[in-house]
């Protein structure tokens, strides 16, 4: 029965206690927000890949060509199916292990659960499972972001890297941007976002003042 009562009254601080509230909140967020930016910058980037020299000559958004229908979809013309089919071919590709796949779709359940039964999810707070899964997905759409700049950007766009440039430090814009708000989110900034926000506000009203 006590262990009733402290299961309850855990269950009751995670939804009045703010703070555990508001972290809850941010976990969620942040963890659906880099699943589903996994999910649709993989397949952006086959699509554009795949895309018809015409297409991106007139830069056009990139559809679907008929070599990304054969080589990733393999011709198959169920939807659901399209998930799978993207991501093995980056197994295949060896951008990321089959391991690493699995947990994707585990962390996909987990999104899936966590939109659809949010208020559920703040009662009880996130597991170590949940916690484990997140570091993951954080892990494999670095691992999926940096191998996609080194082998297939680099490949076409050699020009544009510096010749001592690290092929553990490139990051895409979009990564940046995930990695900024969960550091500003959770107060654990790398970096003094804040100070750079000033500079870049204060050289903004400069050049305004000087404008005749």
């Amino acid at each position: 029965m006590d262990e009733m009562k402290t299961e309850i009254f855990n269950y009751l601080q995670n939804i009045c206690d703010k703070e555990r509230l508001t972290g809850n909140l941010i976990f969620a967020g942040i963890f659906i927000a880099y699943f589903e930016r996994i999910q649709h910058s993989a397949y952006k980037r086959l699509v554009g890949w795949y895309s018809d020299t015409s297409e991106r000559a007139l830069g056009e958004p990139a559809k679907e060509s008929r070599l990304f229908k054969e080589e990733v979809l393999n011709n198959d013309k169920n939807f659901k199916n399209k998930f799978n089919h993207v991501f093995d071919w980056f197994v295949s590709c060896n951008a990321i292990t089959a391991l690493d796949f699995d947990l994707f779709r585990r962390a996909r359940k987990r999104r899936n659960e966590l939109a659809h039964n949010l208020d559920g999810f703040l009662i009880v707070g996130p597991s170590k499972e949940d916690s484990d899964l997140f570091a993951n997905l954080i892990r494999i759409y670095t691992t999926l972001d940096q191998w996609w700049i080194n082998e297939m950007e680099m490949s076409f766009y050699y020009d544009h890297f510096p010749q001592d440039y690290v092929r553990e430090d490139v990051s895409s814009v979009e990564s940046i941007v995930l990695q900024i708000i969960r550091e500003v989110a959770t107060n654990q900034e790398s970096f003094d976002y804040q100070e750079s926000l000033n500079t870049i506000k204060n050289n903004i009203s400069d050049k305004k003042i000087r404008t005749p």
